[in-house]
């Protein structure tokens, strides 16, 4: 690390300079100081994070109210990358939201169409046994009437013909009953 501290002496830098660093400019940083070694890196690059991070942090905790200033997270590439997939799943999540709602309201829509329509045809269907009941009835009923007038006039004559039945016998009593009368009278007059 002594290639850094050599590097920000030889550049008058102060450690306020690295807190508005990116990915880039500490790149570069590395770059000039002619690291090659990954741990070395690594190393140099989650120090300038945490510095930054603590900064922030101690910021926030003094003068919470200072809303203008501006500060600078540093991520890797590789969280860059998982930060633009979470930025895609959720826009695709959106479009995904925003079509069941549509699919959803569609499919209300379609389904008071379809009891609307369910509704007017059984309406009609209804309406037409209605009709096709008084129809029926009408038609029961003249014809009862009709067979009703028919019975009642074979009942008046079954009964006109029973009296003259009933009087018939009587009479015919009254012949054979009668001692006054011969039996040569009584078949004439039968």
């Amino acid at each position: 690390l002594d290639k850094f501290i050599e590097y920000v002496t030889d550049n008058g830098l102060v450690m306020e300079d690295f807190l508005t660093y990116d990915e880039e400019d500490i790149n570069e940083v590395i770059e000039d100081c002619k690291i090659t070694a990954h741990a070395y890196k690594k190393k140099f690059k989650n120090a300038v994070r945490q510095l930054q991070f603590k900064s922030n942090k101690d910021k926030k905790n003094v003068n919470p109210s200072s809303s203008q200033q501006i500060y600078r997270v540093v991520m890797s590439s590789k969280e860059s990358a998982s930060m633009d997939i979470l930025k895609q799943k959720l826009t695709e999540i959106d479009i995904s939201l925003q079509n069941n709602t549509s699919k959803t309201s569609k499919l209300l829509q379609d389904t008071k169409g379809t009891e609307a329509s369910i509704d007017t045809a059984f309406n009609q269907f209804r309406s037409k046994l209605d009709q096709r009941q008084k129809q029926l009835k009408n038609k029961l009923n003249s014809e009862s009437n009709k067979s009703l007038n028919i019975l009642k006039t074979q009942q008046t004559n079954l009964e006109k013909y029973k009296d003259s039945i009933i009087g018939a016998t009587k009479e015919q009593n009254g012949l054979i009953l009668d001692p006054d009368i011969d039996s040569k009278k009584r078949e004439i007059k039968i």
